[in-house]
């Protein structure tokens, strides 16, 4: 399916909310057509490799995983996408645009937000308990040992040799039983920091919730901090603040650093400053 044949789907569903016009910005995404209407709303569709619209399936799944979430965050002021899931045969989900932008650095007030807002996303559903979680840890660690030989190996990585060999080491002295989590819980798994909102320092929104899992490991969300403020203050930070039943920091700090050294290594030619806060 074509953008232009996503646009008409929308407009021949959508124009008893937007009479007479309907004015399209096309925001892209992956495997999605997402586009911005009138300024205002959003309007995303799922589509596999071929370009084939994906079964209502998965914007059910979104929906209801937005509704686990929402009434808890809106009651300290934090929007998520509320989605008009009115037709649920309908191929796209649509909901108002979550206002603020990303923050590239955090202050403590902010960092004591981004954590109380975490501890509410990551209260347990059910209570779930990790069975066996080696198979996880095991991949998350080739695959980043896997784009650490990269960026070494990279010609434009080569003055940053150094990084590479201490990412190498770090990443050989881990074992998988050091990598396994203590409990699973909802995760958002995408909570990169163009996907945290603020406005003044306070935190309004919280998009593209696609990824979200009711059971998985916290610390694929904890990484995002890490690559932003560093490992020291980052220990300061989850020392004081609450976490997940059975979760120690120790343990949550080793993953984290996992997770946030896997997105600074293969975000093209590497993020250094994202690399070198979770080496430090």
């Amino acid at each position: 399916m074509s953008p232009e044949e996503f646009k008409l789907i929308v407009e021949s569903n959508l124009s008893k909310f937007f009479s007479p016009a309907i004015n399209f910005e096309k925001l892209g995404g992956r495997q999605q057509c997402t586009f911005r209407i009138n300024g205002k709303w959003i309007v995303k569709g799922y589509f596999d490799g071929n370009g084939n619209n994906v079964s209502s399936n998965q914007i059910i799944k979104l929906t209801n995983v937005l509704q686990n979430v929402r009434y808890s965050l809106n009651k300290i002021g934090i929007t998520i996408p509320f989605i008009r899931d009115e037709h649920r045969q309908l191929p796209f989900v649509f909901y108002e645009e979550v206002p603020g932008k990303p923050a590239g650095e955090f202050t403590d007030v902010m960092i004591k937000e981004f954590l109380t807002v975490l501890d509410i996303i990551h209260t347990p559903v059910s209570g779930q308990r990790i069975t066996d979680e080696s198979k996880n840890a095991s991949h998350f660690l080739n695959e980043t040992k896997k784009a650490c030989q990269v960026f070494c190996e990279s010609e434009v990585n080569k003055q940053y040799l150094d990084i590479g060999i201490k990412c190498k080491t770090f990443l050989d002295t881990l074992t998988l039983k050091e990598l396994v989590p203590d409990v699973l819980v909802p995760v958002h798994k995408d909570l990169a920091t163009s996907n945290v909102l603020w406005n003044n320092k306070k935190m309004t929104g919280i998009i593209d919730w696609d990824d979200y899992s009711l059971a998985d490991d916290p610390a694929q969300d904890y990484a995002t901090l890490l690559r932003v403020i560093g490992c020291k203050e980052f220990i300061q930070h989850i020392n004081i603040m609450p976490l997940p039943e059975n979760e120690k920091p120790e343990g949550l700090l080793l993953r984290s650093k996992l997770y946030g050294l896997r997105a600074g290594l293969m975000t093209g030619k590497g993020d250094l400053r994202m690399i070198g806060n979770c080496l430090e």
